[in-house]
């Protein structure tokens, strides 16, 4: 029996073994390779990209206002993103810094993301980059998950594909004093649906 599970073993691995040697020889991430963004086959299409939009409120102190939040899925390129955009933010100016956080990846103060549904609870905190859209447009707030290791939006993206999850953005100003932003979004089942479409290619399984 016991000579019988370490060959059925050997053959696992060996087959492996195999389908990895294709994608690692071209120079291919074996993190990519496990998560899907990177085709075992050569020749096989990768995973599409896609993305969704929910539509929230963001509070400061007492203004409260709509914000949208997009949750996209680039297999091929930045992997993971949620952005989100905040309108008419020369309005809030005066009691928040976006200059500060304008530019490249902003290491304090960082981002906050909670997302609470049915029996779970996720909190991660990352860096963020702003970038001014127009006085009308907004100001968006960008968060990129981690191309290597452990992507901590991986798990956010997750759990936004079940209804009824609840995500809170908390966004604090570089400049002291400042009220923080706060942005709350709730996923409908429409919401649900289509961010399972749109993030499929970053959260499928490979095999």
């Amino acid at each position: 029996m016991r000579l019988r599970i370490g060959v059925a073993l050997a053959v696992v691995v060996i087959a492996a073994a195999g389908f990895l040697a294709g994608p690692l020889s071209r120079g291919d991430r074996l993190s990519d390779i496990l998560t899907g963004q990177t085709p075992l086959l050569a020749g096989a299409a990768r995973a599409p990209g896609g993305g969704a939009d929910l539509s929230g409120a963001a509070d400061m102190g007492t203004d409260q206002r709509p914000a949208t939040l997009r949750i996209a899925c680039e297999p091929a390129g930045s992997g993971l993103s949620a952005a989100l955009t905040v309108p008419r933010f020369a309005e809030l100016a005066p009691r928040f810094d976006f200059a500060g956080l304008a530019g490249s990846d902003s290491e304090t103060p960082l981002t906050g993301i909670l997302v609470s549904s049915a029996g779970s609870v996720r909190s991660v905190r990352m860096p963020v980059q702003g970038t001014a859209t127009g006085r009308e447009a907004g100001f968006t707030l960008t968060v990129t998950g981690a191309r290597r290791g452990e992507d901590p939006l991986r798990g956010v993206a997750q759990a936004l594909t079940q209804p009824g999850t609840r995500l809170t953005w908390t966004q604090a100003s570089p400049r002291s004093g400042d009220p923080a932003l706060t942005a709350v979004f709730t996923v409908t089942e429409a919401d649900a649906a289509a961010l399972k479409n749109a993030l499929g290619g970053c959260l499928a399984a490979p095999f």
